[in-house]
């Protein structure tokens, strides 16, 4: 053997050795789905993209939309200034105001803009092209007139964009509500890659009975929240693009009055279309107050016949032509019992999601968890963060007074309650100081720890909104000033979960 043989032989192993390389990552991205693009880009995650359905994508963190006033004021709201004559012996207004949304917020939204993003684009191609077509020499005339050609489509493709980009930047002073601070509040978390949002509000027992049991049988509890997210949805989806917001509604009927029947469910469905301006509902979810009370069955049969497309066959070709979409896309169950989840689906009623209370203090719903895997059912899951109680704020100090309101808690009331199940502020003492440690290791907010225990276990979690200027409240950042990314720990949308054994020992140790 030569001395330039093992040299060799070297050279060809290391060859064989990347081939092998290549051809097994080659197989793995085969296998394995592509990561979320959005998440990807904000948080470097490679955690697939989710879908509620064919069609519904779903985000991996659930957005609870209780609004801080009534839906119908904050609908009249408006972000543009009214000219008012200044009183006597008052300084006049600046003529330039920094902090005044139109030097601010208006230009981070539109550089986030569908239209911004593809004219940028646009550009970087044209300019590729151009250069191109000026190195090709004349002779080749059959490649020079292809990138001719190509010059000119993208030429007109950017005039396009243009235009929709000065639609866009057009809009705001058309549009009262598109900087309002709800309207900002809601931009932010989509913005974050959180594009799936619940309507919600006061329950039961904590809000006025006849909003459950009134002669209008809690079917339209919702409206105004409706109508709020398909605003937002309408002025989200003209910036940033077609189909990026889920809205999932609750149909809630009071089971107990002699008015209410499963023939009302298409009058109800037919209003929340109505108010939100829309052809199909996401997702409808049902809340039933007691299955021993009235059988629920003829109702999630009447909201499952909303689910079905209505069409014609063709007696000639026999091609199937849809005369009337499905005005439902997804059916969920809200607060069902075990017995209740497997009955509708024993019944062939089309589950797509079920809503649990399912926390690190309450893992009672395991086996609904349980169900729903082996069905492919997804599982929201509720009361992530106690209501805001998972919070430094709340440890080493006393327990709040359910007489005063606190604007970090979504409900005093309903936290205390789920405080008393719990076993006592002492107890949550005990475990808040174990989360305090765990985020501590790990870098990242109690709120990540408590809400990766919720994913970790396969179900997506329902975080309450929290409003301008608190959006990332739930999230362990009360106070966030950066606007280039979210106020999210980063680790909290990674494929592979931060918390280790020795971390969920801690947990059981303190919720056994």
């Amino acid at each position: 053997m030569t001395t330039d043989e093992p040299e060799k032989q070297q050279a060809e192993e290391q060859e064989v050795s990347e081939q092998e390389q290549e051809e097994t990552q080659s197989l793995r991205t085969e296998s394995e789905p592509p990561p979320d693009p959005v998440l990807k880009e904000l948080y470097g995650s490679t955690r697939p993209s989710v879908q509620l359905i064919q069609g519904i994508p779903l985000a991996p963190i659930i957005c609870s939309v209780w609004p801080a006033a009534e839906a119908e004021t904050l609908l009249q709201e408006s972000w543009i200034p009214t000219e008012q004559e200044p009183a006597e012996d008052t300084e006049p207004p600046r003529s330039f105001d920094p902090a005044a949304p139109e030097y601010n917020v208006i230009p981070r939204r539109i550089a986030k803009s569908a239209a911004m993003v593809e004219w940028n684009q646009l550009k970087k191609d044209l300019a590729v092209a151009e250069k191109k077509f000026e190195k090709t020499p004349d002779k080749e005339a059959e490649q020079k007139e292809e990138l001719g050609n190509l010059v000119a489509e993208l030429q007109e493709r950017l005039a396009e964009a243009e235009a929709q980009l000065t639609d866009v930047k057009g809009s705001y002073g058309a549009d009262p509500l598109s900087l309002v601070p709800w309207m900002n509040t809601l931009f932010a978390l989509a913005d974050a890659g959180l594009t799936t949002f619940d309507v919600s509000g006061p329950s039961f027992p904590h809000c006025p009975l006849h909003l459950l049991f009134g002669e209008a049988n809690s079917l339209d509890m919702y409206a105004g929240v409706e109508r709020m997210l398909a605003t937002f949805k309408r002025r989200y989806e003209m910036e940033r693009g077609p189909n990026r917001v889920q809205i999932f509604t609750k149909l809630v009927p009071n089971i107990f009055s002699g008015l209410f029947s499963p023939q009302l469910v298409t009058a109800a469905v037919d209003r929340s279309l109505a108010r939100m301006e829309l052809q199909q509902i996401d997702m409808v979810q049902v809340r039933w107050w007691d299955l021993r009370e009235r059988d629920v069955v003829p109702t999630l049969k009447a909201v499952k016949a909303l689910t079905i497309d209505e069409g014609d066959v063709d007696p000639e070709t026999g091609a199937v032509s849809v005369t009337a979409p499905a005005k439902v896309r997804a059916v969920g169950l809200l607060d069902f019992p075990f017995r209740g989840v497997l009955d509708a689906i024993q019944m062939g009623i089309p589950v797509t999601m079920v809503q649990v209370n399912y926390h690190i203090c309450d893992t009672s719903a395991e086996p609904i968890l349980g169900l729903c895997a082996k069905y492919g059912i997804k599982v929201a899951a509720n009361n992530g963060t106690l209501g805001g109680l998972i919070n430094e704020k709340y440890l080493g100090v006393e327990s709040p007074d359910s007489l005063v309101d606190d604007p970090d808690l979504d409900s005093v009331a309903e936290c205390l309650d789920l405080v008393q199940k719990f076993g006592g502020w002492e107890r949550l003492q005990s475990l808040l100081e174990a989360l305090k440690s765990i985020a501590d290791k790990h870098r990242v907010s109690m709120q990540s720890v408590a809400v990766r225990f919720q994913m970790d276990r396969g179900t997506f979690p329902v975080l309450p909104v929290n409003w301008e200027p608190f959006v990332w409240m739930p999230f362990g950042n009360p106070v966030w000033l950066d606007h280039n990314k979210p106020g999210v720990d980063e680790k909290l949308f990674h494929k592979a979960s931060f918390l280790d054994e020795d971390d969920l020992a801690l947990i059981a140790s303190r919720t056994r």
